[in-house]
């Protein structure tokens, strides 16, 4: 005979008040704290296990943790900002490559090519260049 747990699964967020993080648990109306990041996760498990009146293995918490204050809109900006400048790389790149081919087409040996555009033969002939 198998005996197999049954894991109940919650959402639940987390946010800086003061010197305390506050865990909600909205499906279960419930809330609890915790001082630091690394005790949310154990901390939540724990707040609805004992709601349900439950063992913690039994349920399974995802806590999403709030950024507090600007430091989540930093954050964000930082990233998107990240994301451009990769895209803008991607494209400096393609613009690149298509100079090269631009010249060649026009008959521009490798050699004079690399000149013109300050690079080396070798460099001209890889695939991809920035």
């Amino acid at each position: 005979m198998s005996t197999t747990k049954t894991i109940r699964a919650f959402e639940a967020t987390a946010t800086r008040d003061g010197r305390w993080w506050f865990i909600e648990i909205p499906e279960l109306n419930t809330v609890g704290q915790a001082r630091t990041v690394k005790e949310i996760p154990e901390i939540a498990r724990e707040i609805a296990a004992l709601w349900l009146n439950v063992d913690p293995s039994e349920v399974e918490v995802n806590v999403d943790v709030r950024v507090p204050g600007d430091a989540g809109d930093l954050w964000s900006t930082a990233n998107a900002k990240e994301t451009e400048a990769r895209e803008a790389v991607k494209e400096a790149a393609r613009l690149r490559r298509e100079a090269v081919r631009n010249l060649t087409a026009q008959g521009i040996s490798q050699s004079d090519t690399g000149r013109i555009l300050g690079l080396s033969t070798q460099r001209i002939s890889q695939p991809t260049h920035s």
